[in-house]
């Protein structure tokens, strides 16, 4: 052996274990599951994401290159098929091989029904909606029963309705709760060390400082919720529920109650008229559309408007896309 060959040696048997290691191909389906995701795979490698920033999870056609990555995935992680139903037929005949993680179906805590807006969100009685203290828990979700017979929406179409997405009974958008991504975390870090056993220690490391930074984004969050008086606000749409209970909000109401649903003559009017009599200070969007409306609502009065990140279009990660989400309520409504 020549002697110059020791130093290189000495260099490659300093490397820690995880550079010998090959990451496994890992695809996810949008933002937040991809920052949660690549959180847990520091140090090992970077999964792949199918939505760039700003497309729509909720409706999505897959191009050709997308596709042909996704067909070379190891492990497919996603929200679940009520969040995204056009990958289901892709996961099923491109990535038929590659092991699945639904994030919706995993154990250890409660999904939320949606809800019946027109009933949830009377705005002759806001006086209701004051005590959170029965949503200090998720173990108390199940107790949300009620909210599961959404009635006929036939006759509010001034307000739109869920069926655009056809999300079924319930709602997706669970990342918006820090203790659910704890769960989801737990379950993201095994699927990852049964794909790739031999980097097992770096995933445990990686979920345990995660699971503490979800800890203390939990302690903020409640922090800056005591700072917010939820009825001054108007949310873009109906997807912010588990953020609700999580930290005790009631919004004054939504633009739409839909993602896909523009807001009704008598809607707007009936915001219109909150924001005019000063119950509302805060009009939020989340796209240009949503932006058109809250600039509507908000005309020749003093309330405020802007803009709320929750799919991490600006690639921050997850804990910041929260703490950000949260000091925009502060900020605008106060």
């Amino acid at each position: 052996m020549s002697l110059r060959s020791l130093p290189l040696l000495s260099l490659l048997a300093a490397l820690p274990a995880a550079a010998w290691a090959d990451a496994p191909q890992v695809m996810t389906d949008f933002g937040p599951t991809h920052s949660i995701v690549t959180t847990l795979m520091q140090g090992v490698g970077t999964p792949d994401v199918l939505l760039a920033p700003g497309d729509d999870p909720h409706d999505f056609t897959l191009r050709p290159s997308q596709a042909r990555t996704l067909s070379q995935a190891d492990l497919v992680i996603w929200v679940g098929a009520s969040l995204t139903p056009w990958l289901v037929d892709p996961l099923e005949n491109l990535a038929g091989d590659a092991a699945h993680l639904s994030l919706l179906e995993t154990e250890g805590w409660n999904l939320l029904p949606f809800r019946d807006l027109d009933e949830a969100m009377d705005h002759d009685d806001h006086a209701e909606h004051d005590d959170h203290a029965e949503h200090d828990g998720h173990d108390d979700h199940e107790d949300h029963d009620d909210h599961a017979e959404h009635g006929d929406h036939d006759d509010h179409e001034d307000h739109g309705d869920h069926a655009g997405h056809d999300h079924g009974e319930f709602d997706p958008h669970a990342w918006l709760d820090p203790t659910v991504v704890s769960v989801w975390a737990d379950a993201v870090a095994q699927a990852l060390i049964v794909q790739d056993a031999e980097n097992a220690e770096q995933y445990t490391a990686n979920l345990a400082a995660f699971q503490t930074d979800l800890t203390t984004l939990s302690a903020e969050l409640a922090a800056i919720a005591t700072q917010i008086d939820g009825t001054q606000i108007i949310l873009p749409h109906d997807s912010f529920q588990y953020f609700e209970v999580g930290v005790g909000l009631t919004p004054a109401g939504f633009i739409s109650n839909s993602e896909d649903a523009d807001p009704g003559p008598g809607h707007l009017r009936e915001l219109r008229e909150m924001v005019e009599a000063g119950d509302v200070t805060c009009v939020l969007h989340e796209s240009n559309s949503d932006a058109e409306w809250a600039a509507v609502l908000i005309e020749n009065t003093p309330a405020q408007t802007a803009m709320v990140d929750v799919t991490d279009r600006a690639g921050v990660g997850y804990i910041a896309m929260m703490t950000n989400l949260a000091a925009t309520l502060r900020d605008c409504a106060n």
